[in-house]
């Protein structure tokens, strides 16, 4: 037993309390300083007030040993790192057992919360007025009063590298403060609600889990059957595509009769168009919040769940129902991850809380990276030049899709509004059409482009879509200034939100690359 060192322990607690104290400290600070948008989501208020318990548990948890009375020697420490008082042991057994009471429950919450939000669509404010409130009045007077009781008691004495419910010193066939049946009761408490929120949090992960495997098969599914949408969205008759494709080496003609033919398919190309990025938005955040949900509920497993194991153990032991066997390592490794773990919450919390922008920091950090990459790529070798080099025949299809674009006549242009949201002004959202059969209606090449970039969270109730023949794009109103005036200015619209371009019809290669 002399190879091990009993006074490590109680010094780890002092570390691991600090980082605790820490990341407590910063949620409660970062949701505070933005407290009128923050505070209107269910999980910040809960995680809040997780931070809040945790951050007097956790400075507790920082005085360790040190709050711990003077004459007294729990076996794990020596007198010399001891300066408290039988007042500070108890101030500290209270606000420990204050968050013992209370936080177990409150990573049940969270994780409810998560499952109401994911699986059954609950917004914040319906949470809020059916399961948050009613969370709120019964856990927080509950932990109170379980941690009063045992004060008048006397059952906040030296435990461990802390201060806690125990009774203490033996004297006269007894304890002088506190007694092993009121012990007894509040390691009963302890133990189930530890358990009973583990099997609960861990039945809510499997059900959030089996929730985005379905959702993400859905996703899929969906994507698979529209994958040819062009065709179908136009309205056009399979044998009319092949057809028009096929023969390259008919002239088109002049007139303008497809027009209302092709917006009435750029009508329902852009209705697809929206619910799929929609849906798409949905399924993303979807995907996000469960991954918030477990990256909140790892913390209660290592800080919570192990540690109970642990006590339990230990229990057992001092009750005479188990033995170590001769274990004396994996006791000391038990004590050393104790003291590592338990006050470390609120410093994984602060990891989970600052998860998404971390995310966000090294996605930006890579995007730059695989720019710059491209961009020093794109200097390669002439016989790459000329692989990508179009050939006469893909040119000469190009003049002539343009040559079909320069016929329609300006006072001939018209507009097509249909509703649609999650978009910004001037975006073009929708590039269509590569070439046209003035006499025919049938389009050479179809494609529609969805924007991403210019989605916003909260969506207005109801925009406008125009969609312009000149330029064969839609927008959202305002239509820019030249898309009524000249076809060829589709490229220049850019600025004003531009994800694709019309590029006329040419090879498989010429027409992804407009996208």
């Amino acid at each position: 037993m002399g190879e091990f060192n009993y006074d490590a322990p109680p010094m780890i607690s002092h570390y691991t309390g600090a980082l605790s104290m820490f990341g407590s400290f910063w949620i409660l600070v970062d949701i505070l300083s933005d407290r009128k948008k923050k505070l209107k989501a269910s999980s910040n208020r809960i995680i809040m007030v997780v931070s809040a318990l945790d951050l007097f548990s956790s400075f507790w948890y920082f005085m360790g040993n040190w709050a711990q009375p003077i004459d007294e020697n729990n076996g794990f420490s020596n007198d010399n790192n001891k300066h408290g008082t039988i007042g500070s042991c108890t101030a500290s057994g209270f606000f420990i057992q204050l968050g013992t009471m209370a936080i177990p429950l409150y990573n049940t919450t969270l994780a409810m919360q998560y499952l109401l939000s994911i699986r059954y669509n609950w917004r914040d404010d319906r949470i809020w007025k059916e399961f948050e409130q009613c969370a709120h009045a019964i856990i927080i007077p509950l932990a109170i009063v379980l941690s009063i009781i045992p004060i008048p008691l006397e059952l906040y004495n030296p435990w461990y590298f802390y201060c806690w419910i125990t009774p203490n010193g033996w004297e006269n066939d007894s304890f002088v403060r506190g007694t092993r049946l009121s012990s007894d009761f509040f390691y009963a408490i302890y133990f189930a609600l530890v358990f009973s929120a583990a099997i609960v949090v861990t039945v809510i992960m499997i059900a959030l889990y089996l929730t985005v495997r379905k959702t993400v098969r859905r996703s899929r599914a969906y994507d698979f059957e529209n994958q040819v949408v062009p065709a179908g969205a136009a309205g056009l008759e399979s044998s009319q595509i092949d057809s028009s494709l096929n023969s390259s080496d008919r002239k088109p003609s002049s007139g303008t009769s497809s027009s209302m033919f092709t917006l009435e398919g750029a009508k329902r190309m852009i209705k697809r168009s929206t619910s799929t990025a929609r849906r798409q938005k949905r399924d993303a955040r979807t995907h996000q919040v469960a991954i918030m949900a477990l990256l909140y509920t790892i913390p209660f497993y290592l800080t919570w769940v192990i540690p109970a194991c642990v006590f339990l153990k230990g229990y057992l032991v001092w009750r005479g129902m188990a033995r170590w066997q001769k274990l004396p390592r994996l006791q000391y490794a038990m004590q050393v991850y104790v003291a590592v773990a338990m006050p470390l919450q609120g410093f994984m919390n602060w990891f989970a809380y600052m998860f998404p922008r971390i995310q966000t920091f090294f996605k930006k950090r890579l995007s730059q990276y695989c720019h710059l990459s491209l961009c020093c790529g794109k200097s390669s070798t002439a016989a790459d030049s000329q692989e990508e080099a179009p050939s006469e025949s893909q040119r000469m299809r190009r003049e002539e899709a343009a040559a079909d674009l320069n016929q329609v006549e300006d006072d001939e242009s018209m507009e097509q509004t249909h509703d649609v949201t999650g978009f910004d002004s001037g975006d073009i959202i929708f590039s269509s059409i590569d070439s046209i059969e003035p006499e025919t209606g049938a389009a050479e090449g179809f494609r529609h482009i969805i924007a991403t970039a210019g989605l916003r969270q909260q969506e207005p109730e109801e925009e406008e879509i125009v969609f312009c023949v000149d330029t064969g794009a839609a927008y959202i109103k305002p239509c820019p200034s030249d898309c009524a005036d000249d076809g060829s200015s589709t490229r220049e619209a850019g600025a004003l939100g531009e994800v694709g371009v019309m590029v006329p019809m040419g090879s498989e290669d010429d027409k992804n690359s407009g996208s």
